[in-house]
């Protein structure tokens, strides 16, 4: 890659593109999505080379990770968009609610099964925008 500059060519698009460099998908200048590189593939045949990007938005992490919120291992008289919240923070993700979450529950540990448990229990669902939020 290095070489083509040096003989004063140009360097493809993708050949700046690298594992874990931020993403932000935007379509009429309206961002639809935030995310990271996870794969660049590479193939090459009849002189011609191809690159395939794959990745994923800001809420993928979440699949490949444990619950670790700062905080106490437990709530009381908290919200679900505030337990969402807690659980999705390091991450940078926003969490809002299109609709009522009900009273504050009496008492939350902490967890990600716990989660989704909390969000079935208010009959709600916690879907990602892409966006980086919830």
């Amino acid at each position: 890659m290095r070489s083509a500059q040096a003989l004063g060519g140009d360097l493809p698009e993708w050949a700046m593109i690298r594992e874990n460099d931020p993403v932000e998908v935007r379509i009429h200048g309206e961002t639809r999505l935030l995310g990271h590189v996870d794969d660049i593939q590479l193939e090459m045949a009849d002189g011609e080379i191809r690159a395939t990007v794959s990745g994923r938005d800001r809420t993928g992490d979440l699949v490949d990770c444990s619950a670790n919120p700062t905080g106490p291992g437990e709530y009381r008289a908290v919200h679900l968009v505030d337990v969402i919240g807690k659980l999705t923070g390091p991450f940078g993700l926003a969490v809002s609610a299109d609709v009522d979450t009900g009273d504050p529950f009496t008492l939350v540990a902490r967890g990600r099964s716990g989660q989704t448990r909390y969000v079935n229990h208010r009959k709600a669902v916690a879907p990602a925008r892409g966006s980086g939020h919830v």
